[in-house]
């Protein structure tokens, strides 16, 4: 028996223009009531509803028009008030429907229907109406004839593409041709040659044959990427890649983007599994399952899947970079390392402005340079003589005054000089005369035109283009503006325009033959993207709030990244739904192991949360630990948060959180008991709740134990947590482990120690990678190893542990760890003579010291031991007693007086040597304690001076 698809079937109807047969089909949404959680059958299931109602728009409209045609004037106004219902922000569905009142004679309901209108533009899009609205509302209210509708309707048929619209003739006459309004000519198309920068492309071409990176910079407009271009046409294919403004927050924005734009590329791309694997950590729909959790040892292999994934998509190995400032820095190192794997057949050449790229791009490219793996080169504005010869070859006459003027308007910047050309035309005081030279009144010596009237910033020239484009254009270009999308087409611009696709399309049509747009084979795109910057930042406040509202309504249905939806809520004035937003992206980023960009989400969270919204304590909560450690939040703003935490925590694990991060707070001053009975307190709140909730609080515990030298409260409370871990995750059982294993070291068991920790790492082996919540796990392993290496002497040992903290911690903005693992490479250093190094490490420990207002006094004190290294005992001495000022614990006045009593003894003062080491073992009372000098060192200092 067979069966029929009614959605075939209505699609059918309408590719054919069977109006009645495809209402008739239509039931209404697709799939009505079925909702999906999986996020890909979700995409699937709303694009398909899209779709199909966007088609029946069109079915209905197509309909009306039939009615039309054939005299039934009520039934066709009847359809367009359906339209409006469907969706009023339609502007022609209004004027149409003005249109047939009118020619039912009912002027009343026509003006109401405008009015109606002129409310919905100004409260959704704050916008007046387009001016053929405005002029037929005016012929109505003098009740002036109304044309009927014209034999021809153009209806936005939906496809595919988002840019791509089909023309639905009904009848056989055909639509005038536009005219052109006024007597102004329109943009010519330049084709200008590349003047000035035969020295600069000569140069990238030797460094091309060399195989190096080439790095070409300047400000915006000077023309790299039309001299990288240049470059490249006759290498062959090449892959571009282009940042975008908004994409440097967002951890992998750019290359989500670069990734999505291969796939459609080439649809039919059929990856190796392990490419779409990786992959698919940023477009999920590429694999069933969620990919396991990254880590360090997996990023190379996941860098290389992207890579290799567009070089399948696009087939070279050849990529232009283009705008690296607009992109983040880890989509950038992806594409680093990705090619680096590739070897010498991969290809890149990047195009930036110095002035905007972030510090670790910045490195990466000085890096390249030391090591002679890159050439840069900065592109300087053209001179006045090269102006002169650019206008020349486009005029095809020389001018005597107006290059000078041009020159002095723009700077010599290529794209101001185009743009400032284009605008003149547009204005008609630059004109093609006979065989299509160029005049204007600019190149003569009267007084009237010695300076042209545009600001070298081109903002007026941009500006002055697009007020002669028309309110459609100038509608559409506005949203495009603000999309903050390398691409855009028709469907998206129509949601907050009031147009139809149609319409839309039209306008970005013209907006393409006056040169503000380009069309590509994935949608429209500014051919600037200063245009888009100047457009944007020229409308007023509350059209950019509710354009911002309805693309934000807009991407929170597509698998973009959650920070997009939040800045388009934030601009849109919508608080608590940026907020919401803003949270998820926090918690997708702190995913990615992008630390400090996660803390930054966070704020944005808490900024627009009110007081009493149930989701505040969490989102606290979350960003306490985090803003702790990427050195955000220093000690006032903690003990704020944790006011307003405890004010408001009602449930044991929100009093749990509270306590654990008090007692956080009382380590950093220095109170350990206090700290230590908090974390207690935190305890109990949370054995309430559940094991996993008491687990931390219980390790911390054991954490201020051993800074107070209480080890056999440490010992014990080690077993407990071990005890709590064997019911748990296998990373508590590596966090219980290396826990033990720090204890069992101050108990001068370092043997004992490492087996814990080898045992902790062969658990990691089996499980890794670890979850984002477990900070750094794996890269921990190897820092407890180095501090058991550290007392035993190994320092060369200790000093390789400490790599991979370091690495990950740069790379995720984790400063306090990353400041713990420099006091403890720097000591190694020392403990080996090695001073370069230690003064290079000490340096930076410093300035996190100074950004966290943590851990100054420690590294002072080991600066004082790098002088007296370097037999400079009067630095040492000062910085000696630098320290002692900020010394508040016990561990570290120990550690104080020791370097001092080394200072005053080199000094040949024994005396006052003699003093502060007998202070210190006094202080130390032979207790073994966390991070302090041992009790060996101390006396055999002390034994130097009675020599």
């Amino acid at each position: 028996m067979g069966f029929g698809l009614d959605v075939q079937r209505f699609l059918a109807q309408v590719e054919a223009q069977h109006w009645p047969e495809a209402l008739a089909t239509y039931k209404g949404e697709f799939l009505q009531g079925l909702e999906l959680e999986e996020e890909t059958y979700s995409d699937w299931l709303r694009r398909w509803r899209e779709r199909l109602g966007r088609l029946w728009a069109v079915a209905l409209e197509g309909q009306a028009k039939q009615h039309e045609a054939g005299g039934k004037i009520q039934l066709a106004l009847e359809l367009y008030r359906e339209l409006i219902r469907h969706d009023e922000l339609q502007e022609h569905f209004h004027r149409e429907a003005m249109r047939l009142y009118a020619l039912l004679g009912q002027t009343e309901g026509a003006l109401q229907q405008y009015k109606r209108l002129c409310e919905v533009l100004q409260r959704e899009l704050a916008l007046e109406p387009l001016p053929e609205t405005q002029a037929l509302a005016e012929q109505i209210r003098r009740r002036k004839p109304t044309p009927r509708v014209q034999p021809e309707a153009r209806i936005a048929f939906p496809t595919n593409k988002a840019h791509a619209v089909r023309r639905i003739v009904v009848g056989t006459a055909k639509t005038a041709a536009p005219t052109i309004r006024g007597n102004r000519s329109s943009s010519p198309h330049f084709n200008p040659p590349l003047v000035g920068r035969a020295s600069a492309l000569k140069r990238l071409e030797v460094a091309w044959q060399h195989q190096k990176v080439l790095l070409i910079a300047g400000p915006a407009g000077v023309g790299k990427s039309r001299l990288a271009k240049e470059l490249l046409a006759d290498k062959g294919p090449y892959i571009t890649l282009s940042g975008q403004p908004g994409d440097g927050p967002t951890p992998y924005a750019s290359m989500t983007r670069w990734v999505r734009q291969a796939l459609s590329t080439k649809p039919d791309l059929k990856p190796k599994s392990w490419i779409r694997l990786e992959a698919s950590r940023l477009v999920p729909e590429l694999w069933d399952t969620p990919p396991p959790p990254l880590d360090e040892s997996t990023l190379v292999r996941f860098f290389s899947g992207l890579v290799e994934l567009m070089i399948e998509a696009h087939g070279s190995t050849v990529f232009l970079s283009e705008d690296e400032h607009y992109s983040d820095p880890w989509s950038l190192r992806a594409l680093a390392v990705g090619l680096e794997q590739r070897g010498a057949s991969a290809r890149l050449v990047v195009t930036v402005r110095p002035d905007e790229v972030g510090p670790e791009v910045a490195r990466r490219y000085q890096d390249w340079r030391n090591g002679q793996r890159a050439v840069w080169l900065e592109l300087e504005p053209l001179s006045e003589l090269e102006v002169a010869e650019l206008i020349a070859h486009l005029s095809g006459r020389p001018a005597r005054l107006f290059p000078q003027r041009v020159y002095r308007a723009t700077s010599g910047n290529p794209l101001f000089v185009l743009e400032t050309l284009r605008s003149l035309f547009e204005s008609g005081e630059l004109r093609l005369g006979e065989g299509g030279v160029w005049e204007t009144p600019y190149d003569e010596s009267t007084h009237d035109y010695t300076e042209l009237p545009i600001a070298p910033s081109v903002r007026q020239a941009i500006l002055g283009r697009l007020e002669h484009q028309g309110a459609a254009v100038r509608r559409s270009l506005e949203v495009a503006a603000l999309v903050g999308e390398e691409t855009f087409g028709s469907y998206l611009l129509a949601q907050a325009t009031a147009l139809s696709d149609w319409e839309v399309c039209e306008a970005l049509e013209q907006a393409c033959q006056h040169q503000l747009l380009k069309n590509t084979p994935q949608g429209y795109r500014f051919t600037h993207d200063l245009i888009a910057r100047t457009i944007a930042e020229t409308l007023q406040p509350d059209r950019r709030k509710l354009i911002s509202a309805r693309l934000a309504q807009h991407f929170a249905q597509q698998a973009v990244h959650p920070a997009q939806v939040a800045g388009y809520f934030q601009m849109a004035g919508q608080s608590e739904q940026a907020a919401v937003w803003w949270l998820r992206a926090a918690l997708q980023t702190h995913g990615l192991g992008a630390y400090q960009e996660a803390d930054g989400y966070f704020l944005r969270t808490l900024e627009n949360l009110p007081p009493e919204h149930p989701q505040r304590f969490e989102a606290l909560n979350q960003r306490f630990y985090l803003s702790r450690q990427v050195g955000h939040a220093g000690p006032k703003e903690q003990l704020a948060q944790l006011e307003e935490m405890q004010q408001i925590a009602r449930t044991p694990l929100q009093r749990s959180s509270v306590w654990f991060y008090r007692g956080m707070v009382l380590d950093d001053q220095y109170d350990l008991f206090g700290a230590m009975e908090a974390s207690r307190r935190a305890y109990a709140y949370a054995l309430e709740v559940s094991p996993a909730e008491a687990f931390y609080p219980l390790v911390f515990v054991t954490h201020y134990q051993r800074d107070l030298g209480l080890l056999q409260e440490a010992h014990q409370d080690g077993l407990e947590a071990l005890k709590l871990a064997q019911s748990l995750t296998p990373y508590h059982q590596i966090e219980a482990r290396l826990c033990h294993s720090l204890t069992l070291m101050l108990q001068e068991r370092p043997t004992e120690a490492l087996d814990w920790i080898e045992q902790a790492e062969g658990l990691m082996r089996q499980h890794s990678p670890a979850p984002s919540s477990f900070w750094l796990l794996q890269e921990r392993i190897g820092m407890v190893r180095a501090r058991v290496h550290l007392g035993q002497g190994c320092y060369a040992k200790a000093i390789g542990e400490t790599e991979d903290i370091l690495q990950k911690a740069r790379q995720g903005g984790v400063q306090r760890q990353e400041l713990i693992a420099l006091l403890v490479r720097a000591e190694a250093w020392l403990g080996l003579g090695q001073t370069a190094e230690a003064t290079r490490d000490l340096e930076r420990a410093l300035e996190l010291a100074e950004n966290l207002q943590w851990g100054a006094s420690e590294v002072k004190q080991l600066y004082a031991e790098l002088e007296l290294a370097q037999h400079n005992p009067k630095a040492a001495l000062r910085l000696a007693q630098e320290a002692l000022e900020t010394a508040r614990s016990e561990t570290q006045k120990i550690n104080v007086l020791y370097s001092r009593g080394g200072a005053w003894l080199a000094l040949m003062e024994r005396a006052k040597a003699r003093a502060d080491l007998e202070q210190a073992l006094a202080l130390h009372g032979g207790i073994a304690r966390f991070r302090s000098v041992g009790e060996g060192a101390l006396r055999a200092r002390l034994a130097m001076t009675f020599e």
